[in-house]
């Protein structure tokens, strides 16, 4: 018989540093000893361990009314995979902005089919305008995200030029700076997050669990960018990050806006770009 694997939890303490949030980190088999030394050299001196809690590492009610029946559990994952491998389809097919008519069917078809199987519970889908833990923790947690993608942008760069390969520099004329915002920032944030994360992920939440949704979520929107011809590893790292934001913030608003900011990002690049090759592309 395998001895269970013990947990201890990081939990930092709140109360005595002001203007700070609560949260505690599940760390499995692991001795206090050595998280005792990792805490102290990481300079949080403000915590607690607490052994024996059951490890849960993303809380969240998302799908939550899924769980009382198996039939529509089951379906929700079959429309979710329906849509996105409609949208996959649509995308190899048909090209900005003749996809857009199309997406937006399969969006408004998944939004629709989701809210009748959760039976109108708006939050068991994501469908709140306030994030669970507000929107202050969601700004600092941004700048995390926006450090680690672009950590992942140098790295994917980096490593592609040491390969022998040239630098692809990706232009957007000014001229064309309301098509491209639109198309970047606006449509396919909401459109794409409707897709692979309101779709896909509240079904697989129940299904599979917060992790393992985080990964099938993550992967699959990184096939979606192969197919858009733009495989960089910021795309595949940006989908585990959504799908993460999604289910922590129990709102389909924090996806939205981390996506369209990661492309208003991109956009300012492509346009910084044009100006560096003096105008050219």
């Amino acid at each position: 018989m395998t001895k269970p694997r013990c947990v201890y939890w990081i939990k930092w303490n709140a109360e005595s540093v002001p203007n700070t949030m609560a949260w505690d980190v599940g760390v499995v088999g692991a001795s206090p000893f050595w998280l005792t030394n990792l805490v102290n050299y990481a300079g949080w001196h403000n915590y607690e361990l607490q052994p024996g809690r059951k490890f849960t590492a993303v809380r969240t009610t998302i799908g939550r009314r899924l769980n009382s029946s198996r039939s529509r559990l089951h379906v929700a994952v079959a429309i979710g995979g329906l849509v996105v491998a409609a949208d996959f389809a649509i995308i190899s097919w048909m090209r900005y902005p003749t996809s857009i008519e199309g997406r937006g069917a399969l969006a408004v078809i998944a939004l629709v089919a989701q809210f009748r199987l959760v039976q109108g519970d708006l939050s068991s889908v994501g469908l709140r305008l306030t994030p669970t833990q507000g929107w202050w923790y969601w700004c600092r947690v941004s700048l995390f995200i926006g450090l680690a993608v672009g950590a992942c942008v140098a790295v994917g760069l980096g490593a592609w030029v040491l390969s022998g390969h040239d630098l692809p520099v990706y232009c957007t004329s000014p001229r064309h700076i309301g098509t491209s915002f639109l198309q970047m920032c606006i449509f396919a944030p909401v459109l794409e997050e409707t897709i692979y994360r309101f779709s896909l992920c509240v079904p697989l939440a129940v299904l599979l669990g917060p992790w393992r949704t985080i990964a099938v979520s993550g992967i699959v929107f990184g096939g979606l960018h192969l197919v858009y011809g733009n495989p960089s590893p910021e795309n595949l790292v940006g989908g585990f990050f959504l799908a993460w934001a999604f289910l922590k913030s129990e709102s389909i608003v924090v996806p939205v806006l981390l996506h369209s900011l990661g492309n208003l990002c991109a956009l300012a690049a492509q346009i910084g770009a044009w100006y560096w090759l003096g105008g050219a592309g």
